[in-house]
């Protein structure tokens, strides 16, 4: 095992009290100094804030903001001061783990909990006005509209599930317990609902995001190409193994399978979720499968990836990362 490896140091001014016009929209945006306050106590009191790339949270995160300060301009604004430092990038000096799933199989069935405030998340500059009114009120979830500082945001929704559950396997189809409809008809309103969006020709993504409390997040993408035959089978087929996830979400809430785990992400590929990284906030333990079938950042973008601000390169076989 080698001890060489030195984090990189990152300093950032993220918001200011500044007026400002978000990309793509006409209306002026001002945040208070309060709310500045407010995310810097957040930050320093040991929340974790991963440094993503392009709002692609598939991907690692590249490091982690541990502290902030709101401090005063020269030209007697205020600015937030992010302070972070880069996390180590490790990868199995063996293979990949194979039964990280497979340990829901093991566990004792239950019937699916009621489960509230779930929440379709998505991007509102993805959309005209009009067409963003309309999506809000067909959706079959209640929806939370954000905004990202980018010119055009990738174009994924992002279904966030709070889990309320311990490590149990469900029996019965986990997406129709969440009391709207079913896989079949969210996958093609779903569908139908991205083919509305400015640009659609585009990658597009849905996201399970399973809230295991304090900030924990374990993900489960579904990428769908825009121009595949078998894109709406692919995300049919996601849907309906929700309950892989569903059941391990639980597990890892209960038990702590990835020890101090603050994300960990899934990736539905050729039928199956695979296990693509995890991080516990002091580094992120990649998969060989991810690395091999990292999808293209490109096609959601509509664009090549900008720099990543220089991503730690992966230890390949300098030391076994623990994917339990």
């Amino acid at each position: 095992m080698s001890d060489e490896w030195v984090p990189s140091d990152y300093v950032a001014r993220a918001m200011s009290t500044r007026q400002v016009r978000v990309a793509g929209t006409d209306h002026i945006t001002q945040v208070t100094r309060e709310a500045l306050e407010g995310a810097a106590a957040q930050v320093s009191e040991g929340a974790f804030l991963p440094m993503t790339i392009e709002h692609l949270d598939y991907i690692p995160p590249i490091g982690r903001w541990h502290s902030a300060e709101v401090v005063e301009a020269p030209d007697g604004e205020f600015e937030l001061e992010l302070r972070g430092s880069s996390l180590r990038q490790l990868v199995p000096a063996g293979d990949d783990p194979t039964d990280i799933l497979l340990q829901t199989e093991l566990l004792p069935e239950a019937d699916h909990p009621p489960v509230t405030d779930v929440r379709l998340n998505l991007v509102g500059r993805n959309y005209s006005t009009d067409s963003l009114e309309a999506l809000i009120e067909e959706a079959p979830f209640e929806v939370e509209v954000e905004e990202k500082w980018s010119h055009l945001p990738p174009l994924i929704w992002t279904l966030s599930i709070p889990v309320v559950w311990g490590a149990c396997k469900f029996t019965g189809a986990f997406f129709e317990a969440l009391g709207k409809e079913s896989a079949e008809s969210f996958a093609r309103w779903l569908r139908a609902a991205w083919s509305r969006s400015r640009e659609p020709d585009r990658d597009r993504m849905l996201v399970l995001r399973f809230e295991l409390g304090d900030g924990t997040l374990l993900y489960g993408f579904i990428p769908s190409e825009y121009d595949a035959v078998e894109a709406e089978e692919n995300l049919l087929a996601g849907l309906k193994q929700a309950n892989t996830l569903a059941g391990f979400a639980g597990l890892q809430r209960e038990r702590g399978v990835f020890p101090g785990m603050e994300r960990a992400a899934f990736i539905f590929k050729d039928g199956g979720w695979h296990l693509a990284w995890w991080t516990d906030g002091a580094a992120v333990y990649r998969t060989h499968w991810f690395d091999r079938n990292l999808p293209d950042p490109a096609g959601y973008l509509g664009r090549p990836l900008l720099d990543d601000g220089g991503r730690e390169p992966a230890n390949h076989g300098e030391e076994e990362a623990d994917q339990t």
